[in-house]
């Protein structure tokens, strides 16, 4: 297979994107086919980027740390239905829970747990620190729909996720993805939530102007913090395939991660750790994808060619997936197009009129209310306050953005808008409130706040 035109492309889109590196590896089986670099590692050092150099992956943590919870299961240490709660250290037992039963090891990992958007960075050249897990979720660990009823990407889960690996392996989570993950699949260059002394090591991540970002870190580190290589990736993915012998899951877990728990939502599913899909051939494949402040990663496994497919990038850029595309049509693996949106209905009466709650904060309650128009807008009052608003209702739920601000001490670090989030059930409008950091800013924060409403007609 030729890929000198892939080669030729991505030195040509390298200069005109401002991007400053991207490694690729595609393996067949147990043969790697391509596997190149282009670009610097560290620009100001001149450092060549290579296929065996560590970048930040992001979300790809995410089906890592799925596979040390899959092995925990394999081993019977615990199972799919049991609560999460049952398996977390009791520092982490007390938060809220809308119905904590159903709050289940599977339901946290496929993002149908009720737990709402989240994620926060905490960079070195600020003066914040990174606080315990226990305080975070202490501040934001509320689930804010039932368990098992709602599809909700959120990094708190996966956080969770890493606190029962800890607890489970009476070790800590760098120690477990080292010990557990990495040496037995061989990613001698891949780390977990690295020291700052060894950075130098690694890809430096830029920002869009392609300036040097200082290190930072999560409050979900399971979520985001692993660094990772494409000779890494290439056999984390081979593990995955159903034929390959690995020495960490069998392959009835395999295909547990790999099967459909969160069916026709967002266009794809959603497994135990990854995301789902088919080719415009009806192909099944799964994978994931990784997005932060000067990271863009892709990992994809198509088990019936036996073929993996990876793309790391220090800069957040739409190059990454362009590389994808462009390998996809030479592999002949074409995405299956997403359906269309279904068209929005007319706002259904009962719930035209006031709705009267709050915000629920860490640092006490903000008054919210919203009043919903037979035309379908939305009427936004913060903490009494009327405030701009783009909020509408489709189906069950109201979504959209506010033009107002939470004044607690985490959300007031960055320029914020809010989130609207919320469902209607039973008399009820409630979900989450999420401050969430304007472009403007460095990728910022997204912290989510439970919102519970009441309806009156007047």
């Amino acid at each position: 297979m030729d890929f000198a035109p892939i080669s030729e492309y991505v030195i040509k889109r390298l200069e005109e994107l401002n991007v400053p590196s991207v490694a690729i590896g595609i393996q067949h089986g147990s043969q790697v086919v391509y596997r190149e670099a282009f670009g610097l590692a560290d620009v100001e050092k001149q450092i060549v980027a290579t296929p065996e150099t560590p970048y930040s992956i992001a979300s790809v943590t995410k089906p890592m740390a799925a596979t040390l919870v899959a092995s925990l299961l394999q081993h019977e240490v615990a199972t799919l239905d049991d609560p999460i709660q049952s398996h977390l250290p009791s520092e982490l037992t007390g938060f809220t829970l809308v119905s904590p039963e159903r709050a289940t090891l599977k339901n946290v990992a496929n993002h149908m747990s009720g737990l709402p958007l989240h994620y926060h960075f905490f960079f070195k050249d600020e003066p914040f620190l990174v606080p315990t897990f226990t305080e975070t979720i202490r501040r934001y660990g509320h689930l804010v729909w039932p368990a098992g009823e709602r599809y909700q990407y959120s990094n708190l889960g996966y956080g969770l996720l890493g606190s029962v690996i800890e607890q489970l392996n009476g070790r800590s989570l760098r120690e477990v993805f080292r010990e557990s993950l990495f040496a037995p699949l061989g990613m001698i260059g891949s780390t977990f939530d690295p020291d700052w002394s060894t950075l130098p090591f690694y890809a430096t991540r830029y920002d869009d102007k392609c300036e040097p970002l200082p290190h930072y870190s999560t409050s979900h580190s399971a979520a985001s913090d692993a660094f990772s290589s494409v000779d890494d990736l290439l056999k984390f993915g081979a593990s995955h395939l159903p034929s390959v012998d690995s020495p960490l899951l069998n392959r009835e877990s395999k295909m547990m991660m790999q099967a459909s728990l969160v069916e026709g939502t967002i266009g794809s599913d959603y497994g135990f750790g990854w995301g789902l899909g088919r080719t415009s051939s009806g192909e099944r494949y799964f994978g994931h994808s990784g997005g932060m402040e000067g990271v863009s990663t892709r990992l994809l496994i198509y088990p019936d060619r036996e073929t993996i497919l990876v793309v790391l990038s220090n800069r957040s850029t739409s190059l990454v997936a362009e590389i994808v595309e462009k390998l996809q049509e030479l592999l002949g693996v074409a995405n299956a197009p997403s359906p269309k949106a279904e068209p929005t209905k007319s706002v259904d009466e009962t719930y035209v009129g006031i709705w009267t709650g709050s915000v629920e904060t860490y640092e006490g309650n903000v008054p919210l209310k919203l009043q919903v128009l037979s035309s379908g807008s939305v009427l936004s009052f913060v903490d009494g306050q009327e405030v701009e608003s783009q909020a509408t209702i489709s189906g069950d739920g109201m979504t959209g953005v506010v033009n107002s601000r939470l004044q607690t001490s985490d959300a007031a670090k960055t320029n914020h808008h809010l989130l609207l989030n919320l469902a209607f059930s039973q008399g009820l409008l409630y979900g989450s409130v999420t401050a969430k950091s304007d472009e403007s800013e460095r990728i910022g924060n997204a912290l989510s706040h439970r919102a519970v409403l009441s309806f009156s007609r007047d």
